[in-house]
């Protein structure tokens, strides 16, 4: 059989999609939604004589009526406008208002109210999709959940009650010098009725009674209990000063009480009606609250249609316990007979969800983390993991990232915006200048094309592990379906970034089934990671109204709140000063101190977290730092281009064509006074462009059916037009007869949103390796302050000369004070920020140090500025890198070896300068390195499997074949470096490197015991590693590239004695 709408709807040729091996597989389920009404309401009433007198009969339909009640009060006091005067300003408000919300519910699929509802469906071997009559669709009705708070509020403004009530601590808080500072405060999410006004910062002094009510109340625990527990510990204070401070600290929100509902319950009305019924004193409020709960179920029971007076009532009795627009939040569950897909959209879904993550931006995580993520390694390092209050905060950390905005970040780093290559540009724009002049109004992506596209080749490790797109089916009837003849086209808002966050909010209507289903994905997904643990998140808003669409059941097994409750499902309650953030050279990871793991912190919800607290965007942000996100299909420059044709692959549209217009685009400036003017313009341009005749009018992320042929739909876009000064027209894919969804009342557009799931990869995820003491340092073990144990100096200068620096000036100086018992030892290393300096540290007494070094430092640091070595001397605080070199009980002897080596490098760089040597630094380097991994217990076979591990096998190997031979016997360390001292500078070389043996012996066995007996901070490995950077830096500089040479000559000529000791019967 023909496939009739592939071949009327596309005007390239469509070739089948074969690939094979897809990055995505469907789940086995899919969510469908559809409008209230059918689509013959939109074509019907547009076939009218009268179309005025059609949609006056649509507002006296009770069903719509009770529509718009839930939506729009105001539009449905307004309604009666619609019989006055056609030419009054209230009667065109009141029609334009109403035709815009007809339109919705009868040609758009987004819940909303009562407008458009879900329903759970299958994939199967055949496609059944029947609607019941809308008197079978269930409503849902909760509190508006600002509404809900403020109830909250008000109980809670009452001592009595709360001394009833259970609290616990406010875990958004961090210490802040002498003071606790609340991080986020939620104002029981009433920041509207304060004129949008949050505070800015809430703190209290860090006092002794007030670490022991956080101590004590770290779980929940009766007020009246803390009360007691505090008196106890502080008998002096008396039961009114006791009960005055814990009353401040919950007036302030450092204390949460047990009333607030969690976000991961579906009813979360009934979880405060359950505390309230045990509370003495609050019978009055609670006899109305019980009240309306009946009302609402009993609401919930009545067909659409018949509920206008029973919502009336509810309303009105709402508002009269608390003020609100719109007390209510509703949603609804559509009556089916049977939902299901045919396979195969499943699997077109796939490819073309992968064809979307290739052609997005390469970019893993955020973007505008990356300045974030250096100045952290700036700071931190590589090994130390932070708290991540005190990451976040300005004071004691890095404060938050630049663009974050509650509170708003201190940081200005201009943010580059991602771009697409180039190549893609230029291929895409080639594309549709080909479209336009063929007249063939689209572009087929095919495999050969989406190479060419793809801004960068990604390891596909880098694909997250699920996603759900949004796709429209468009088929003249399910059997077509069956048979292949079918086409998808991505939706406008198309999709989301993790499996369940467009389900969430409808998961208690949809039943258990999607919840066992969800926790299914949920289990399969963790299966795939070792040593992580997955998080559901969520905070409670100072906008009450966004947790409307965050509430859901609970998923996960750990929860993280902010401002609120976890939920009792939940077996591990997360908090935030359990939370650590680290980071590779690459990128930030989070962990947990407790578990010892690391967390992947996500929400199945679809609010926008770029407008949540800090703390907990930070956290988001960096859950998805090792993942490349996928984005809808992008024109990049060409994006604002007048026109753009559609963009298909396989059976899928990517992107409908799309005009974009302005009042310059028909030659207006302003909206015309007269009706001919513009309706000869519009005329001129539809017909220039060459507009069909139904489109879709998208403005922000709502989109409406147009007939460009009805007069009252030509004048809502030129309203919006006009209103806007900027619009986009969007094709309508599929005729009048593509819809296949039927009902009792006709055919019904729809909307399926689709799980998809990453296909396992062959090994399990194992994202850090866990080498971690859960005991957290205090600062004095990693912040040396001037005045303390440590000196440290930079020395600001040019850097050509710093190798004559090091030889001539700071070896013989430091050495000097040393000698003369001012300090008892010191290192140097080489830095830029971006100035070029040398970092110079002193060990010894705090009264040695600050009384008898300076009166030494002051004319040797004038002598050195008359030499031009230095401009600029600063004297800083030293922030050890205990992590990085195993932890705090051997990082003193760590920093033994930094000191012997600094001798080591400067005598090596001494014979380089006087030119005592005829071997360049690289061969050194080389020799040196083999020194360092021997004296630290490593043998020849481990040194090569480490060098194998880190360096490429043809990595410099032209260049090593000049010194293969001559490093054959100077870089073997056996004998004593028999075969080094054979060479005329080989003795000493020798002796500079036997400065630091003793020191480098002991280190290696201390850090082989710490990893026997597991105390140790990071891996041996890492630590060698590590060491041999430093050294790398003492002799070259920040010159990495020297280091890299280096390295690889050091595997060339490991590799070549592994050949060498065979042959010779030796492998010692």
């Amino acid at each position: 059989m023909a496939k009739q709408i592939i071949e009327r709807e596309l005007t390239t040729r469509y070739h089948e999609n074969t690939k094979e091996g897809n990055l995505y597989t469907s789940a086995d389920f899919f969510m469908l939604r559809v409008p209230l009404f059918p689509i013959e309401v939109f074509y019907e009433s547009n076939k009218s004589s009268d179309y005025l007198a059609a949609i006056k009969k649509y507002a006296k339909d009770e069903k719509i009526r009770e529509a718009i009640l839930l939506s729009s009060p105001s539009l449905y006091e307004a309604l009666p406008n619609l019989e006055g005067d056609p030419t009054s300003r209230k009667t065109k408000q009141a029609l334009s208002s109403f035709v815009r919300f007809l339109l919705r519910m009868c040609t758009r699929a987004t819940p909303y109210g009562l407008f458009a509802g879900v329903a759970l469906g299958s994939f199967a071997d055949r496609t059944n999709v029947s609607l019941k009559d809308s008197h079978f669709h269930q409503k849902r009705t909760r509190p508006d959940m600002e509404w809900l708070l403020a109830i909250i509020q008000r109980v809670e403004q009452r001592l009595d009650v709360v001394k009833q009530l259970k609290v616990q601590r406010n875990h958004a808080s961090v210490q802040v010098g002498g003071r606790m500072e609340l991080t986020f405060a939620t104002e029981y999410g009433q920041m509207k009725r304060l004129d949008g006004k949050q505070k800015e910062r809430i703190s209290i002094r860090s006092t002794e009674v007030v670490h022991a009510v956080f101590d004590l109340a770290k779980h929940p625990i009766p007020f009246e209990q803390l009360i007691s527990r505090l008196m106890e510990k502080y008998p002096e204070a008396g039961e009114q000063k006791v009960t005055g401070l814990l009353w401040q600290l919950f007036s302030q929100e450092f204390l949460i009480s047990e009333l607030r509902p969690p976000l991961t319950v579906a009813t979360p009305f009934d979880y405060v009606m359950e505390r309230l019924a045990l509370l003495d004193g609050v019978q009055d409020i609670y006899s109305e609250l019980v009240a309306i709960q009946a009302r609402m179920k009993q609401y919930d029971g009545l067909p659409i249609g018949t509920g206008i007076q029973d919502f009336q009532e509810l309303i009105t009795r709402m508002k009269a316990i608390e003020a609100s627009m719109m007390p209510v939040q509703v949603d609804l569950h559509v009556g089916t007979n049977k939902v299901s897909l045919h396979n195969g959209i499943g699997e077109e879904v796939a490819k073309a969800v992968e064809c979307l993550w290739r052609l997005s931006l390469p970019q893993r995580g955020a973007s505008h983390l990356r300045s974030y993520h250096k100045d952290f390694l700036e700071k931190y390092g590589t090994s130390r993991e932070v708290p991540v209050l005190e990451l976040l905060s300005d004071e004691v950390g890095l404060g938050a990232p630049a663009g974050y905005m509650f509170p708003q970040s201190s940081r200005r780093e201009p943010v580059s915006p991602l771009k697409y290559s180039d190549k893609r540009e230029a291929s895409l724009m080639r594309k549709v200048v080909h479209a336009i002049a063929t007249k063939t109004k689209e572009i087929e992506i095919t495999n050969d094309l989406l190479d060419q596209l793809e801004t960068e080749p990604v390891d596909t490790k880098y694909a997250p592990d699920s996603l759900e797109l949004y796709v429209e089916v468009i088929a003249p009837s399910q059997e077509a379906i069956d048979q292949g003849d079918y086409l998808l086209e991505v939706a406008p808002m198309p999709g989301s970034a993790k499996v369940g966050q467009s389900f969430g909010r409808f998961l208690d209507i949809l039943g258990s089934e999607a919840i066992e289903k969800h926790e299914q994905i949920h289990n399969q997904i963790q299966e795939q990671y070792e040593d992580v643990i997955f998080v559901e998140a969520n905070y409670l808003s100072t906008v009450g109204r966004h947790a409307n669409i965050v509430l859901h059941p609970s998923l996960s097994q750990y929860e993280l709140t902010i401002g609120t409750n976890c939920s009792e499902m939940a077996q591990h309650a997360l908090q935030l000063e359990d939370i650590v953030v680290g980071a590779t050279i690459e990128h930030f990871y989070l962990k947990s101190r407790t578990h010892g793991k690391k967390l992947i912190i996500s929400a199945d919800n679809m609010l926008n977290f770029k407008n949540a607290p800090n703390i907990y965007r930070f956290l988001r942000e960096v859950s998805m730092e090792n993942v490349r996100l996928w984005n809808p299909f992008s024109w990049g420059n060409m994006d604002a281009s007048p026109y753009l044709p559609r963009v298909r692959y396989g059976k899928t549209i990517l992107s409908p064509a799309i005009w974009k217009v302005i009042p310059e685009s028909l030659g207006l400036k302003a909206d015309p006074k007269e009706d001919k003017i513009w309706n000869e313009a519009f005329a001129a341009w539809r017909m220039e462009w060459d507009l069909p005749r139904y489109v879709y009018m998208a403005f922000g992320d709502n989109r409406i059916l147009l007939d460009l042929d009805n007069p009252y739909h030509v004048e809502e876009l030129r309203t919006e037009l006009f209103k806007s000064k900027n619009i986009q027209l969007r094709e309508k894919i599929g005729g009048t007869k593509e819809y296949w969804v039927t009902g009792p009342k006709g055919h019904f557009s729809m909307e399926c949103v689709v799980p998809l799931l990453r296909r396992p990869p062959i090994e399990k995820k194992k994202i850090i390796t866990s080498y971690r003491n859960e005991n957290v340092l205090s600062k004095e073990q990693y912040i040396k302050l001037p005045g303390s144990d440590w000196l440290f100096l930079k020395l600001y200068g040019g850097h050509q000369r710093q190798d004559e620096f090091i030889v001539d000036q700071i070896h013989a100086f430091a050495d000097s004070m040393v000698k003369k018992g001012v300090a008892d030892e010191w290192f140097f290393m080489r830095y830029i920020d971006p100035d070029h300096h040398i970092r110079l540290r002193f060990h010894g007494k705090p009264e040695k140090l600050m009384k008898e070094i300076f009166p030494e430092l002051y004319p040797w640091i004038q002598e050195c500025q008359r030499e031009g070595f230095i401009q600029r001397m600063v004297i800083d605080t030293y922030d050890r890198e205990v992590e990085r070199y195993g932890g705090p009980s051997i990082m003193a002897d760590a920093e033994r070896v930094f000191a012997k080596d600094s001798q080591t490098t400067a005598n090596l760089l001494r014979l380089l300068r006087l030119h005592q040597t005829n071997l360049p630094d690289y061969v050194l380097a080389t020799i040196s390195i083999i020194d360092i991994m021997t004296r630290f217990g490593l043998s020849f076979e481990q040194q090569l499997a480490w060098m194998e591990m880190r360096v490429k096998k043809d990595a410099q190997r032209e260049e090593f074949r000049k010194w293969r031979k001559p490093l054959l016997m100077l870089a073997d360390p056996r004998n004593n470096w028999q075969g080094l001292r054979s060479h005329p500078s080989g003795e000493a070389i020798r002796e500079a490197m036997a400065l630091r043996v003793d020191v480098l012996q002991d280190f290696g066995r201390l850090v082989a015991e710490g990893e026997q007996n597991h105390s140790l901070w990071s891996s041996p490995s890492m630590i060698m590693g590590s060491l041999i950077h430093l050294h790398c830096n003492r002799l070259f500089g920040v010159r990495r590239e020297m280091e890299d040479k280096a390295m690889a000559f050091v595997r060339h000529t490991l590799h070549s004695q592994l050949h060498w000791r065979e042959n010779a019967g030796d492998s010692n």
